[in-house]
């Protein structure tokens, strides 16, 4: 079997993230209800801080609490201590989560790594996800990582460039249409989508075009990768 070079994605693809978020902003929404702001509001409030802060100050978990904080203020016109202070407390407690690594990444990745070389590559805050990169315990299976302020076409041509890629024999692996798939696509990459039960909306595109595979569990890579026999 012909050696390829498989650029894993880290987030939701590897282990749990958007799932810790989505239980930070319900607990958003339950405060915000109980000083009088509807659902639809206070969500609609979050959403317009999150697409104002994003493309200033990047993506991360403590810069989604700082959103929390913008959303409520706008909302209210005012500062209110306590609930600045339970944001932030949320958005420490994804920073700090335990990386839950999903059933059989890290076989499947040990299995991999013998045949084909492989790299972490995602994007947002570049310590929290190094630190999470390296609390995954993958490390020793891969040869490199890399943290990018945004996946877009640009990102991964570069990449191409800097590690002397060949994208006939390269493949982006991850869950997210907008920063995995399309982009790498565009770059002339091979792609694999391994879908997760949610997607964050910013992420969410039209799958265009096709990825090469879509599996239903990261484990299925070792049908497309591994020797047989």
């Amino acid at each position: 079997m012909r050696r390829a070079c498989l650029l894993l994605d880290a987030d939701d693809t590897l282990w749990e993230n958007h799932a810790y978020f989505l239980r930070a902003i319900e607990a958003y929404l339950v405060l915000m209800e109980a000083h009088g702001h509807t659902r639809p509001i206070a969500l609609e409030a979050f959403r317009a801080a999150e697409r104002i802060r994003i493309p200033n100050h990047g993506y991360g978990s403590l810069g989604f609490a700082q959103s929390l904080i913008m959303a409520a203020q706008s909302l209210d016109g005012s500062e209110r201590p306590r609930l600045e202070e339970e944001f932030l407390r949320l958005g420490q407690w994804i920073h700090d989560h335990p990386i839950e690594l999903f059933e059989g990444v890290e076989a499947t990745v040990a299995a991999l790594a013998e045949h084909h070389a492989l790299a972490i590559v995602t994007k947002g805050a570049p310590r929290e996800q190094e630190s999470k990169i390296r609390r995954s315990g993958l490390l020793r299976y891969v040869d490199r990582f890399r943290v990018l302020r945004e996946k877009d076409r640009a990102a991964y041509d570069s990449l191409v460039a800097e590690w002397k890629l060949d994208p006939s024999t390269t493949w982006m692996v991850g869950n997210s249409p907008r920063s995995d798939m399309n982009p790498a696509k565009a770059a002339g990459l091979r792609t694999v989508y391994v879908p997760h039960r949610t997607l964050w909306e910013v992420e969410a595109e039209t799958l265009e075009p096709l990825p090469d595979h879509i599996l239903t569990a990261f484990g299925e890579l070792r049908s497309l990768f591994l020797p047989t026999g």
